[in-house]
Protein backbone atom coordinates (compact mmCIF):
# COMPACT_ATOMS: atom_id res chain seq x y z
CA UNK A 1 0.00 0.00 0.00
CA UNK A 2 1.58 3.22 -1.21
CA UNK A 3 1.29 6.96 0.77
CA UNK A 4 2.26 10.03 0.60
CA UNK A 5 3.52 11.07 3.88
CA UNK A 6 5.83 13.71 5.82
CA UNK A 7 8.23 12.57 8.12
CA UNK A 8 9.84 15.30 10.07
CA UNK A 9 13.27 16.57 9.18
CA UNK A 10 14.58 13.98 7.02
CA UNK A 11 12.49 15.69 4.68
CA UNK A 12 15.20 17.41 3.61
CA UNK A 13 17.31 14.83 3.02
CA UNK A 14 14.73 12.89 0.99
CA UNK A 15 14.69 16.46 -1.03
CA UNK A 16 18.08 16.43 -1.53
CA UNK A 17 18.71 13.41 -2.36
CA UNK A 18 15.36 13.74 -5.25
CA UNK A 19 17.71 16.83 -6.34
CA UNK A 20 20.56 14.25 -6.57
CA UNK A 21 18.51 11.93 -8.13
CA UNK A 22 16.76 14.36 -11.39
CA UNK A 23 20.15 15.55 -12.16
CA UNK A 24 21.44 12.29 -12.71
CA UNK A 25 18.34 11.10 -14.61
CA UNK A 26 18.39 14.08 -16.64
CA UNK A 27 22.35 13.46 -17.24
CA UNK A 28 21.72 10.17 -18.43
CA UNK A 29 18.80 10.66 -20.58
CA UNK A 30 20.07 13.38 -22.11
CA UNK A 31 18.98 13.27 -26.01
CA UNK A 32 17.00 11.02 -25.09
CA UNK A 33 13.54 11.29 -25.02
CA UNK A 34 11.72 9.22 -21.90
CA UNK A 35 8.07 9.42 -19.64
CA UNK A 36 9.08 9.54 -16.28
CA UNK A 37 12.04 7.74 -14.49
CA UNK A 38 11.57 6.28 -11.08
CA UNK A 39 14.07 4.72 -8.20
CA UNK A 40 12.32 2.29 -6.15
CA UNK A 41 14.11 0.86 -3.10
CA UNK A 42 12.63 -1.55 -0.74
CA UNK A 43 13.86 -2.96 2.92
CA UNK A 44 13.87 -6.58 4.04
CA UNK A 45 15.77 -7.69 7.43
CA UNK A 46 17.36 -4.43 7.53
CA UNK A 47 18.69 -3.90 4.11
CA UNK A 48 17.87 -1.97 1.14
CA UNK A 49 16.82 -2.42 -2.57
CA UNK A 50 17.31 0.04 -5.20
CA UNK A 51 15.93 -0.12 -8.20
CA UNK A 52 15.97 2.62 -10.43
CA UNK A 53 14.04 2.97 -13.81
CA UNK A 54 13.25 4.79 -16.76
CA UNK A 55 9.87 4.45 -19.01
CA UNK A 56 10.46 5.95 -22.52
CA UNK A 57 7.48 6.92 -24.64
CA UNK A 58 6.02 3.90 -25.92
CA UNK A 59 5.50 2.41 -22.47
CA UNK A 60 9.23 0.55 -22.70
CA UNK A 61 10.51 0.29 -19.17
CA UNK A 62 14.60 0.33 -18.99
CA UNK A 63 16.99 0.06 -16.17
CA UNK A 64 19.37 2.97 -15.15
CA UNK A 65 21.88 3.52 -16.39
CA UNK A 66 20.60 2.69 -19.97
CA UNK A 67 21.75 0.49 -21.36
CA UNK A 68 22.75 -1.75 -18.17
CA UNK A 69 26.34 -2.80 -19.94
CA UNK A 70 27.35 1.20 -19.83
CA UNK A 71 28.26 0.90 -16.32
CA UNK A 72 30.94 3.72 -15.42
CA UNK A 73 31.90 4.97 -11.90
CA UNK A 74 30.89 8.28 -13.03
CA UNK A 75 27.54 7.20 -14.52
CA UNK A 76 26.69 5.25 -11.26
CA UNK A 77 27.45 7.78 -8.61
CA UNK A 78 24.49 9.78 -8.08
CA UNK A 79 22.27 5.90 -7.47
CA UNK A 80 25.33 5.11 -5.46
CA UNK A 81 24.82 8.51 -2.98
CA UNK A 82 21.10 8.14 -3.53
CA UNK A 83 21.38 4.33 -2.17
CA UNK A 84 23.35 5.83 0.55
CA UNK A 85 21.02 8.78 1.94
CA UNK A 86 17.89 6.60 1.20
CA UNK A 87 19.09 4.11 3.38
CA UNK A 88 20.16 6.49 6.23
CA UNK A 89 16.67 8.13 6.27
CA UNK A 90 14.78 4.60 6.57
CA UNK A 91 17.40 4.12 9.88
CA UNK A 92 16.35 6.90 11.26
CA UNK A 93 12.93 6.72 10.83
CA UNK A 94 12.61 5.07 14.48
CA UNK A 95 13.22 8.47 15.90
CA UNK A 96 10.43 10.04 14.61
CA UNK A 97 7.60 8.45 16.22
CA UNK A 98 5.52 8.04 13.02
CA UNK A 99 4.62 4.27 11.47
CA UNK A 100 6.92 2.63 9.89
CA UNK A 101 7.86 2.99 6.11
CA UNK A 102 9.32 -0.24 4.12
CA UNK A 103 9.44 1.10 0.73
CA UNK A 104 10.21 4.60 -1.37
CA UNK A 105 9.81 5.35 -4.59
CA UNK A 106 10.63 8.52 -6.17
CA UNK A 107 9.15 9.64 -9.82
CA UNK A 108 10.75 12.47 -11.65
CA UNK A 109 9.38 13.80 -14.90
CA UNK A 110 11.56 15.35 -17.49
CA UNK A 111 9.77 18.93 -16.41
CA UNK A 112 11.33 18.79 -13.06
CA UNK A 113 8.07 17.32 -10.95
CA UNK A 114 8.82 14.53 -8.27
CA UNK A 115 6.33 12.43 -6.62
CA UNK A 116 7.16 10.68 -3.47
CA UNK A 117 5.24 7.45 -2.43
CA UNK A 118 5.85 5.47 0.98
CA UNK A 119 4.80 1.79 1.11
CA UNK A 120 4.44 0.33 4.86
CA UNK A 121 3.83 -2.79 4.40
CA UNK A 122 6.54 -5.26 5.42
Amino acid sequence: MFEIASFGDVDDRIRQVGEVLFDGISAEMSGKPWKFAFIDMRWRSGTGYLKPRVVLPDGTVRPLPDPPTAIEPSRFDFLVKADFVLDEAWKSQGNTGAKKWYGIRLTFKPAGETELNLDYDS
